[in-house]
């Protein structure tokens, strides 16, 4: 994952000693309950956008990529990849420019239409998928690391990162409804569950 770190009242590491919080960084609240100050996030270009924040949040190193969101449904054992579209890079001029907010709020972007992977998008030419044995691996991972059977999780390529993805988001209390056949998946996993835990029963 990129660099991450809850900030709390009263530290100070952001403004002097220890770690410095990364610039440009996204701005997620601490606690995610699916109100709407849930999706309050906004982009920090520099490090005076730290002054304005109300802790505890958490700040996490953004990476250019290409403006283009890769979410993976883990469903049981099965995984699906579906493309999104993200938020655009920050440019160095956008950095630099210090007539311009050094925050900026933006609005929650999961509404955004999906882009499954067998059909053609518009997210730019860089919208290449990722691997479908890689995804299954990384899905693989987190699913015995976690220890849940239903979650997704969001991944980005890095543009100036050699090409690495990064795990950016999981959500474990999440709406199926933009997976692409849904409802088959689902009624397939639930009957593999009822099946494996009371075999005589079907």
């Amino acid at each position: 994952m990129p660099g991450h770190r809850p900030r709390r009242r009263g530290s100070r590491r952001s403004r002097s000693g220890g770690r410095r919080a990364p610039v440009p960084a996204h701005r997620k609240p601490l606690d995610v309950d699916g109100s709407a100050s849930s999706h309050a996030m906004s982009l920090v270009y520099r490090r005076d956008g730290l002054a304005g924040l109300r802790p505890p949040v958490v700040l996490q190193e953004f990476v250019n990529h290409g403006g283009v969101l890769f979410k993976v449904y883990v469903v049981g054992a099965h995984a699906t990849c579906v493309r999104r579209r993200s938020l655009p890079d920050v440019s160095a001029e956008q950095l630099l420019d210090l007539d311009a907010d050094a925050s900026v709020p933006f609005a929650n972007v999961s509404s955004l239409t999906t882009v499954h992977a067998d059909t053609d998008d518009d997210v730019g030419d860089d919208a290449e998928m990722p691997p479908p044995g890689f995804v299954d691996e990384v899905a693989r991972g987190l699913w015995h690391a976690l220890g849940l059977h239903l979650f997704n999780f969001d991944m980005i390529r890095g543009r100036k990162a050699r090409g690495k993805y990064f795990i950016i988001d999981i959500n474990y209390f999440l709406g199926f409804d933009k997976l692409p056949g849904y409802e088959i998946a689902l009624t397939d996993f639930f009957h593999e569950m009822i099946r494996s835990s009371a075999p005589n029963i079907l």
